[in-house]
């Protein structure tokens, strides 16, 4: 009974994103930023309960109306970019992966710069996808990037430095 009772308040939840969603693209239209709240909070609740096709679709759709609004280069396209990287990483699918996470990073370099401590997770990203894809050299430049990022922003002695190390290494 306790199963159930979870189950049915997971759907009734997901129920009132949707109806709120609805309502924002009969007020604004099917492609307009005022639907992203309720877009990104779909998509928190695709990933709590694992609806992955949910969460890609969610995901899919934020990063066409932050284009559409924002523009090609905004930074918060880059995060969305990478947060569709990191899905595609968690599902192991590395060469959808690559192409979102280089964007995600061309997009973050543009307005954070080249050796911004923020860049660090789309590195690692990219260095898991570039290893499973065995591209053991374009792994090995992005590891020793985000290196370079940790030690000077974090210092020679810093715990993450030695996890990228183990990477570097492995």
């Amino acid at each position: 009974a306790l199963n159930q009772l979870a189950l049915k308040k997971q759907y009734d939840t997901r129920a009132l994103f949707i109806g709120a969603l609805g309502i924002l693209e009969r007020t604004h239209g099917s492609e307009a930023f005022e639907l992203l709240p309720a877009l990104g909070n779909l998509a928190r609740w695709a990933q709590i309960f694992q609806q992955w096709e949910s969460l890609e679709t969610s995901l899919l759709r934020m990063i066409a109306i932050r284009e559409k609004t924002q523009g090609e280069d905004h930074p918060d396209l880059g995060w969305e970019l990478h947060n569709l990287g990191k899905f595609y990483v968690s599902q192991k699918r590395w060469a959808v992966a690559e192409p979102r996470l280089e964007k995600s990073l061309l997009i973050l370099e543009k307005k954070l710069g080249w050796n911004h401590a923020s860049l660090l997770p789309v590195l690692d990203n990219l260095v898991v996808v570039r290893t499973q894809l065995k591209r053991h050299g374009a792994a090995e430049q992005t590891a020793r990037r985000a290196l370079q990022i940790r030690e000077s922003q974090l210092g020679e002695t810093h715990p993450d430095v030695a996890s990228t190390l183990d990477s570097l290494a492995s």
